[in-house]
């Protein structure tokens, strides 16, 4: 929810800019990464699974919010780089976290 909000502003400010097209390409992707994992997920981890999803779908946003951010504010391309080396760094965390979760899980509940 809290990055969801965040990515929300982004949202506002492309709009007021005359650019909905990114706004369309943003939620776009979003739907993309939602689509890709919903299902295995949810077979696999059930509800909690479901949650993970829409984290993850939130996570394939943000590669485009910085690029479409960068495209608008004329950001650096030093920070640019490490803007974006930092989400991945975050979508890689996610991927850990929900395998540690699984091991766990096989671990507590045979």
């Amino acid at each position: 929810g809290i990055i969801r909000t965040i990515l929300g502003n982004f949202t506002s400010v492309f709009l007021s800019v005359g650019r909905q097209d990114y706004v369309a390409r943003m939620t776009f992707f979003r739907v993309i990464g939602l689509t890709i994992t919903i299902v295995p997920l949810v077979i696999f981890f059930g509800l909690v699974g479901a949650g993970y999803s829409v984290l993850i779908s939130v996570f394939f946003e943000i590669p485009v919010v910085i690029y479409f951010s960068y495209k608008v504010f004329k950001i650096a391309k030093e920070w640019f780089c490490i803007i974006i080396s930092l989400s991945l760094c975050v979508v890689c965390s996610i991927v850990f976290h929900i395998n540690y979760t699984k091991l766990l899980y096989e671990k507590c509940w045979p």
